[in-house]
Formats: C-alpha cells, sequence, structure tokens
C-alpha cells in the first residue's frame, strides 16, 4: 500500500471533530486560515 501524503485531503464535511467544529469553537476564524495542531497517526 503507497500513501501520498502530500496530497491534500479535505476533512470538512466528514464527521471530523476538528474541523466540522471548528467555526462554533473559533467564531470569526476561517479554518483555510488556521494550521492544524493536532498531532495523530490516523488525521
Amino acid at each position: 500500500m503507497l500513501n501520498n501524503f502530500a496530497e491534500y485531503i479535505n476533512r470538512i464535511g466528514t464527521d471530523s471533530v476538528k474541523w466540522d467544529s471548528f467555526e462554533e469553537r473559533y467564531p470569526g476564524l476561517d479554518s483555510k486560515d488556521c494550521i492544524p495542531m493536532w498531532v495523530a497517526d490516523t488525521d
């Protein structure tokens, strides 16, 4: 199995707690302007 770690995968709308609740947690910020800082091998 080959992995392409350079490929961007949009997680918005996939029941991701980090991205689907972003606007609720951080009103006024755009998720496109933020760098994800959670670290997980399954993210």
